[in-house]
């Protein structure tokens, strides 16, 4: 089941005009930055968007711009985990596992525990929060090891389903945000 979804889903994102892709993440980009969360947070743990995910690439500008703390992660593929790793400029950024632009191994580590609010990509998700992703679970094991830091899940409106197959390693996200609505997860 979960399997059929993740296909279905990346067909639908993957058909996704590049000009449809930008103007919904902009109208995505306006909503959480007007969410006293976001606005309240310091540090912020963004993934850095690719094969037309919502595109953080401006939101993470502008947080530079507002002078917010910017930790993205780095894929440890040996380890199946995630670094996380503060960058000053968008510049910093080099291709990395899986083609994803990530900071470079010189790069300032930092504990999860020093996030204020973490911002992560999914395929899907559903009302409750649960969230499906490509199926490597590098987010559900970081997520995992937070203690009572947010989680806000971007997504397009299409990718809201009725529900998401979960397993006992899935960790949900707290609000999901789309370019219509804010979802307050429960």
């Amino acid at each position: 089941m979960k399997q059929q979804m993740r296909r279905d889903l990346l067909v639908r994102r993957r058909a996704m005009k590049s000009d449809e892709v930008r103007v919904k993440s902009r109208l995505i980009h306006q909503r959480l930055f007007q969410l006293m969360i976001f606005r309240s947070a310091e540090t912020i743990l963004w993934y850095v968007s690719y094969d037309n995910e919502v595109y953080t690439h401006e939101m993470i500008q502008a947080c530079f711009l507002a002078k917010k703390r910017v930790v993205v992660p780095k894929c440890l593929l040996v380890e199946c985990g995630l670094r996380l790793c503060v960058i000053s400029s968008f510049d910093m950024l080099v291709s990395g596992a899986f083609s994803i632009l990530e900071p470079p191994d010189s790069c300032e580590e930092v504990s999860i525990d020093m996030v204020d609010l973490i911002v992560t990509p999914g395929l899907g998700f559903d009302r409750c929060g649960h969230r499906l992703g490509l199926g490597g679970g590098y987010y559900d094991r970081l997520l995992a090891n937070r203690s009572v830091i947010p989680v806000v899940g971007l997504a397009f409106d299409w990718q809201i389903r009725d529900t998401i197959p979960v397993s006992e390693q899935d960790i949900s996200v707290d609000m999901i945000v789309t370019e219509n609505e804010v979802i307050e997860c429960s």
